[in-house]
């Protein structure tokens, strides 16, 4: 049996740290260094792709999970968002499916504002609902406006993400059939926030962020975006309100 002296673990150590250092020296970063580079590299790509995008259409999907999942809706619908107006009040437009939380069934409900108007055009009941206060849009306005993904209409977007120290690149996924980077933004407190960036536009698909209640357990928020096209030719009247043929328009607000 070969005996372990003093003077062997201090050559080992010697040995471990002079590989370290030709690492230093040759230029090698440590790997959770060169993630993090890496994960920078890409969420600026997807700012500058962010910044060309004027409007855009998608498909939105967004739900709830574990504890998170008893207060928020499931949301999902063809979805419309534009720059801001010259009240900085983004333009968009939501053709939804609500459910609400502990609910079975979903309400057909389209949502939007011009940049000045805000409406929801309740589909059961017939009614559309028209004000220039947000609140017009009722109990749910918090509910379909979970559907925008709102860096898409930004002009300084993941302007905040950008300043996180702790962000990782980690193992590429598939969103709806779009290869994508995946990036975690820790910010050390709720939420932390993983970004699919997609590999072919630089543009999000999904976003998930997670949050802790006092016990200390985990729940998360999910938004996919299906079928996203952006800058279509989009005119700022396809945000307008159009009152269907046999609906009410009132300035009430929705219940």
């Amino acid at each position: 049996m070969r005996r372990t002296t003093k003077a062997t673990i201090t050559f080992g150590l010697a040995l471990a740290m002079s590989a370290g250092l030709a690492n230093v020296v040759a230029g090698e970063p440590e790997s959770g260094s060169a993630t993090k580079d890496e994960a920078k590299k890409i969420l600026r790509k997807a700012e500058a792709a962010l910044k060309d995008v004027k409007s855009a259409s998608y498909y939105g999907r967004y739900e709830g999970t574990g504890w998170v999942k008893q207060y928020v809706p499931t949301v999902e619908g063809n979805t419309k968002i534009g720059e801001p107006s010259k009240y900085d009040i983004t333009r968009f437009q939501c053709e939804a499916k609500l459910t609400p939380q502990g609910a079975d069934e979903a309400l057909e409900l389209t949502a939007g504002s011009d940049g000045e108007l805000f409406y929801l055009i309740d589909m059961q009941a017939k009614i559309a609902y028209a004000d220039i206060d947000p609140a017009v849009l009722g109990s749910h306005q918090r509910g379909l406006q979970r559907l925008l993904l709102r860096e898409l209409a930004e002009k300084e977007p993941l302007a905040e993400d950008l300043k996180v120290e702790n962000v990782q690149l980690t193992d590429e996924a598939d969103v709806s059939g779009e290869a994508c980077h995946t990036v975690v933004v820790d910010r050390g407190e709720d939420p932390k926030t993983t970004w699919y960036i997609s590999k072919k536009d630089w543009l999000p698909r999904r976003v998930d962020r997670i949050y802790h209640n006092p016990e200390g357990t985990e729940g998360s928020t999910t938004l996919v975006l299906d079928n996203l096209v952006a800058s279509p030719t989009m005119k700022t009247a396809m945000f307008e309100l159009v009152v269907p043929k046999g609906f009410k328009k009132t300035d009430d607000f929705a219940p």
